[in-house]
């Protein structure tokens, strides 16, 4: 990334990008005219409706330069409750990283969860899923730089897309 991003990109994707990646398909590009630089807006989303923008320097991609990819932006789109407890814990962590509360709580378990602040800007790895037992399993998220996230699922109510099937969250350093 260093290669081909200025510091301001790769600080935008670096706390939303979970190791291995996601499977990104190419949605549009825009093209942009400033009085300072004409570059191209590239759009990118996710099957699970997350979304990239990326800004690119025109003059810096046509020279072979480095650096070209000059902003980042990170979000997620309006899409339904997930209905695996892959997905639901997917969809969980990209709401809190990227501060959609409202989407995170309609996820989470009914009384809330606090804690965030302490992971919201960490980097995550791959999630393991396991059986917890009475119907929920339970997803334990590492993160790149130490610690790890438990999430209990209920797993009947996550594969009828059903709000607040996470039943608890756990931040263990």
């Amino acid at each position: 990334m260093e290669q081909f991003a200025t510091d301001d990109a790769i600080h935008a994707l670096a706390g939303f990008t979970p190791w291995g990646g996601a499977e990104w398909l190419h949605v549009s590009n825009e093209p942009v005219d400033g009085a300072e630089i004409s570059g191209t807006m590239v759009h990118y989303r996710t099957a699970d409706n997350q979304l990239l923008t990326i800004s690119v320097d025109n003059a810096i991609v046509e020279a072979g330069g480095e650096r070209a990819v000059l902003m980042a932006d990170y979000s997620l789109g309006d899409y339904p409750v997930p209905d695996t407890v892959d997905d639901y814990a997917q969809a969980f962590l990209s709401a809190v990283g990227t501060d959609d509360t409202e989407f995170a709580l309609r996820l989470g378990p009914v009384d809330g969860f606090a804690s965030t602040e302490l992971w919201s800007h960490l980097t995550y790895g791959m999630i393991d899923v396991s059986d917890a037992g009475d119907g929920e399993a339970l997803v334990t998220v590492p993160f790149q730089e130490g610690g790890e996230l438990q999430l209990t699922i209920a797993v009947a109510a996550a594969e009828d897309a059903q709000p607040h099937a996470i039943t608890s969250v756990v931040f263990v350093e």
